[in-house]
């Protein structure tokens, strides 16, 4: 839901909207103001996913910046990787 907050109530100016889809995203948590003088709202989210034979059963998502959009006529939160992913890899990898 998109709408106002005061500090101690929420009214909502829209219904609920979609958001992540999939019974794997949950219990995602924001960040903001790292380091001070950063503005993005980042978010992580958890999941837990079936590895067949590996030790661990879950894992964090990539790190998203969210942002509202006007997205035909309505406002939207969209979510895409942090710049920062960019800098795991020197170079593109591809696999033939």
């Amino acid at each position: 839901m998109l709408g106002q907050f005061d500090g101690a109530v929420f009214r909502a100016e829209t219904a609920k909207l979609p958001g992540n889809s999939g019974a794997a995203f949950y219990a995602a948590q924001t960040f903001s103001k790292m380091p001070p003088g950063d503005a993005r709202c980042v978010r992580i989210g958890w999941a837990q996913v079936s590895m067949p034979g590996m030790p661990f059963n879950q894992m964090m998502y990539f790190p998203t910046e969210l942002t509202l959009r006007t997205l035909s006529a309505s406002v939207r939160l969209c979510s895409q990787p942090v710049a920062e992913i960019a800098n795991l890899c020197a170079q593109p990898i591809c696999l033939d």
